[in-house]
This record gives structure tokens, C-alpha cells and sequence, in this order.
């Protein structure tokens, strides 16, 4: 029979062994997400940025359950991170009734991302708002969709995103 100990190191050494498997993927991913960091034209990153996260969103369920594992290793910290990252993932999705209305698997595009909806702004492509921006510019409304709306959802999920992937990297150390 195993003892209260081994029963304990069992589920952090395999814990430690998934997650050295996949930090570098989380790492270039957090390094990928630095360009969203200090950009000017949001609206059009947007398409980019839900490119770029998209393939995390269908590893969810995967990383859910290293979650568990976590939790059973009494890694926590570690548990309160992963899961900071996959709601950050989750939060950010796909919908037909929110910014992302693209299928999961299905690249974002200018044409099914939509922006608005805020401040009583009409509900828009992000193509027909690069369409409409000269015009949006002179009416301070470009301002409103690509710093106020725009700009904070992606600042917004990059920071948690990255600040996820920066504690796990630290907890690796220490497991």
C-alpha cells in the first residue's frame, strides 16, 4: 500500500511532468501576446488577437483537467493561475452574440468580429468601422470603439493572460 506521502507526491510529480510539457507552448504564447502591449489601432489587433488565443480556447478542457491535478497535488497556486488563464481564454470566446462571432475552429475575421453596441453606437464590423474611421475620427467615436471598448478587452486579457503564464512559469521552479 502507498503511503500518505507517495499518494501526495504521485499526483505533483506528474502535475510538474504536464506542465513542463506544456510551458514552452504557454511561454510563446505570452511572448506573442507582448505585441498587443503598446499598439495605436486596436479595432484591427482585435482580429489578431482572437487568431492568436483561439487555439488555447480548444485546449480548455485540457487544461481544466491539470487543473484538477493541481488541486489534488495541493499545488494551488499553481491551480489559481490555470484557471485565471482559462477563464481569461473562455471569457474572450466565441459567441454569435458577442464581439467574436466566429465559430470555435473558425478564423476571426474583419467580418465576423463585431464592435459597438456601447454608448448607443450601432453594432459594426470591424471592417465597416476601418471603412468608417476617417469620419468616426472627426467625431471622437473611433476613440470611444478602439481605446474605450476595444482597447481594454484586449489590455484587459493580455495582462491576466500573461500574469497566468508568468506564475506557473515561477511555481515550476519551486515544484
Amino acid at each position: 500500500m502507498l503511503s500518505k506521502l507517495a499518494i501526495k507526491l504521485v499526483p505533483k510529480l506528474v502535475a510538474k511532468r504536464v506542465l513542463r510539457g506544456i510551458l514552452p507552448e504557454l511561454r510563446a504564447y505570452a511572448q506573442a501576446l507582448q505585441k498587443f502591449e503598446n499598439i495605436s489601432n486596436y479595432v484591427l489587433a482585435v482580429v489578431e488577437f482572437f487568431n492568436l488565443r483561439s487555439p488555447w480556447s480548444q485546449r480548455v478542457s485540457e487544461l481544466i483537467e491539470l487543473s484538477i491535478l493541481f488541486k489534488k497535488a495541493g499545488l494551488k497556486k499553481e491551480m489559481r493561475a490555470l484557471n485565471a488563464f482559462c477563464e481569461s481564454i473562455t471569457s474572450s470566446g466565441e459567441h454569435k452574440k458577442v464581439i467574436n462571432r466566429s465559430i470555435p475552429g473558425e478564423r476571426a475575421t474583419i467580418y465576423n468580429i463585431f464592435l459597438g453596441n456601447e454608448l448607443g453606437l450601432f453594432t459594426s464590423s470591424v471592417a465597416v468601422w476601418l471603412e468608417r474611421r476617417e469620419q468616426l475620427e472627426k467625431l471622437f467615436v473611433w476613440h470611444l470603439v478602439n481605446e474605450d471598448q476595444v482597447g481594454r478587452f484586449i489590455k484587459l486579457h493580455v495582462s491576466i493572460q500573461k500574469k497566468a503564464i508568468s506564475d506557473l512559469g515561477v511555481s515550476f521552479q519551486k515544484i
